[in-house]
């Protein structure tokens, strides 16, 4: 299993071999065949390294592992390609992030990895199946300790899902901001929600219906950078109390295209009339402006009717793809998965406005100790760079 052979040789009594010329014939065999279908896939896990080989020319071979829902999985090969299916023969398609591409498995159980090469006879070539530590930004509603982290309701806490270690990753006091960070999302910047009316240095006087961008240049312990408007929400229509932020995304394709929802009962410009929604419904804000005079068009996203959520307060939302991500104030049950408040849950759209095909829980607080904590924003980062994907 290496491109590189060395070749001892002695002679009977233990000495340095002979001066002869010696030659050596290798003869490489592929310790998992057969297995050209998949009712023949050799078994292999998460982390193993293994070597095969296309011979003779048009060779497919198959491997399986067993995974669990929304296991987000990378496979790695030195030469060829690969295609991933479930257990029933559907196919599973990849994200593409950069050079890679990511799996997010659907369901717990067995998956087939079908490998082939499209021009070679007799090619060696490596593979893996890893499965990736994803990042998770959370803000908590009040303040704690986590794996040795402290933190306030203000902070952002960054935690490596598959090793469970927690960080600092942005210091709300560093940027003397006040109150709970009750919103969030990672775009061009970090736009950020703020529960509390506060003045901002550079900025004025913001409210939970604005939003405000973080510049970053340093994050963690020493949380350094400045901040600038993104949102004003007195521009698109947030004027009431029951108007403010408390979840924020964005369309994965613009920074600009942004999903929400609001605290209370919120009623904004749509056309010659007014959209309204409640605490549980999704609504998109396309922006044609941002920042202290911000302009932009509302449409419906989700509504909350969809989900059942039995009127409890979506608190934090993300969106990846076709997957929703949502948090909510108190313990729920969608489709028959029991939701604590400090639980996510991912949820694959079906289209607009139509609710959920499939929904299982991204993240378990109480595993991942933050029994009695509630998330009131999060944002699911980058399993490569750690930050979040743009």
């Amino acid at each position: 299993e290496s491109t590189d052979y060395f070749l001892s040789i002695a002679d009977a009594n233990g000495g340095g071999g002979q001066a002869y010329r010696y030659s050596l014939v290798m003869d490489v065999v592929d310790v998992y065949e057969p297995n050209d279908f998949m009712e023949e896939a050799a078994p292999v896990a998460y982390g193993d390294v293994f070597w095969a080989m296309f011979a003779p020319s048009g060779d497919v071979d198959f491997f399986s592992f067993e995974g669990a829902a929304a296991d987000q999985v990378v496979v790695n090969v030195s030469t060829g390609n690969v295609q991933l299916f479930d257990a029933d023969d559907n196919e599973v398609w990849p994200v593409w992030n950069g050079n890679y591409a990511t799996y997010t498995l659907p369901t717990t159980g067995t998956y087939y990895i079908q490998a082939y090469a499209d021009y070679c006879s007799h090619c060696p070539y490596v593979m893996s199946v890893d499965l990736l530590d994803l990042p998770l930004y959370v803000s908590l509603s009040s303040k704690g300790s986590v794996g040795g982290v402290a933190f306030t309701s203000g902070d952002i806490l960054r935690h490596w899902m598959q090793s469970g270690t927690w960080e600092m990753f942005f210091d709300a006091s560093d940027m003397g901001l006040k109150g709970n960070l009750v919103a969030m999302d990672f775009g061009q910047t970090l736009n950020l929600v703020y529960d509390k009316k506060q003045d901002v240095p550079n900025v004025g006087p913001v409210t939970p219906s604005d939003v405000l961008s973080f510049w970053a240049s340093s994050y963690g312990e020493d949380t350094y950078g400045y901040l600038d408007w993104m949102i004003d929400g007195s521009d698109v229509g947030l004027t009431t109390s029951g108007e403010g932020i408390d979840a924020l995304a964005h369309e994965y394709y613009s920074w600009y295209d942004l999903i929400l929802s609001p605290s209370g009962t919120a009623r904004v410009p749509y056309g010659a009339g007014e959209l309204r929604a409640d605490k549980d419904d999704i609504l998109n804000l396309y922006l044609s402006y941002q920042g202290a005079n911000t302009t932009g068009l509302w449409n419906p996203f989700h509504d909350g009717f969809t989900l059942d959520a039995g009127g409890a307060n979506l608190w934090g939302l993300d969106k990846q793809g076709d997957d929703l991500y949502l948090v909510f104030d108190r313990r729920v049950t969608l489709d028959g998965v029991v939701l604590d408040p400090g639980d996510i849950a991912r949820c694959r759209l079906v289209w607009y406005m139509s609710g959920c095909e499939t929904l299982v829980k991204y993240f378990d607080a109480s595993d991942a100790g933050l029994g009695g904590y509630k998330i009131d924003a999060f944002d699911v980062g980058d399993p490569v760079s750690g930050y979040p994907y743009p």
